[in-house]
């Protein structure tokens, strides 16, 4: 933070089809780009990792596995960076596999949001392949290594600033409950990220859009 200024950053890599190691290749292009810039938050797309078009390829074991390995790999390679980075991909928990966005910074998880409003119109039909997080009980998972807590409550998160922030998956961002909104203070003076808007048309070329966000009251910051 600098004169209680933020950098946040949203990025749109170029994107394979269920190609995994080309994706996080270029996911990390693009984090070792912000981190040059001195970015602080940075968010990817919607399933990112493994592109938001593998239809029925998510229901395939390895694209599954394909996927942990590739947020293993973005671990592995931001060990040593300051940047959190969000990222989505898709998550198995028991017999559900959820359409996540994962919170990472030095190699850790910091936490994995389940998206909740499936889009089930036009040419969108993700309930074909993914449940909602409203048919989740919390459940306790391994993801990468890493023991992880998932549940369809809401998560805030923290730089080392103390600058709070929450992060949302595309319909979750305007279909809203009364059950969605922390209502004891939690997100007073809160940034909250709307996160991984759905981007079924690939980038040709990545995209970088950085600059400063002040710290807002609960204040939405669509990117």
């Amino acid at each position: 933070m600098k004169y209680g200024f933020i950098k946040v950053a949203a990025a749109v890599p170029a994107v394979r089809v269920a190609d995994v190691e080309y994706n996080v290749q270029e996911i990390e292009k693009l984090l070792s780009l912000a981190d040059s810039e001195h970015v602080e938050i940075m968010c990817f797309p919607e399933l990112c990792i493994t592109g938001y078009t593998c239809q029925d390829l998510f229901k395939e074991q390895l694209l599954l596995t394909k996927s942990e390995d590739g947020l293993l790999m973005l671990l592995d390679f931001t060990r040593k960076l300051d940047i959190i980075c969000i990222v989505g991909l898709p998550v198995q928990a028991g017999g559900l596999l959820l359409n996540c966005a994962a919170v990472i910074q030095r190699g850790a998880i910091l936490g994995v949001i389940p998206k909740t409003y499936l889009p089930n119109y036009n040419e969108f039909y993700e309930k074909r392949w993914f449940a909602s997080a409203q048919d989740l009980n919390p459940t306790d998972i391994h993801l990468a290594g890493t023991p992880v807590r998932l549940s369809s409550e809401p998560q805030l998160f923290q730089t080392a600033d103390g600058v709070r922030f929450g992060v949302e998956i595309c319909e979750d961002v305007g279909t809203h409950s009364s059950q969605q909104q922390p209502d004891d203070g939690r997100c007073r003076d809160c940034l909250q990220l709307l996160c991984q808007r759905r981007t079924h048309r690939q980038a040709p070329l990545p995209a970088f859009a950085g600059g400063p966000a002040e710290r807002p009251h609960h204040e939405r910051l669509r990117l």
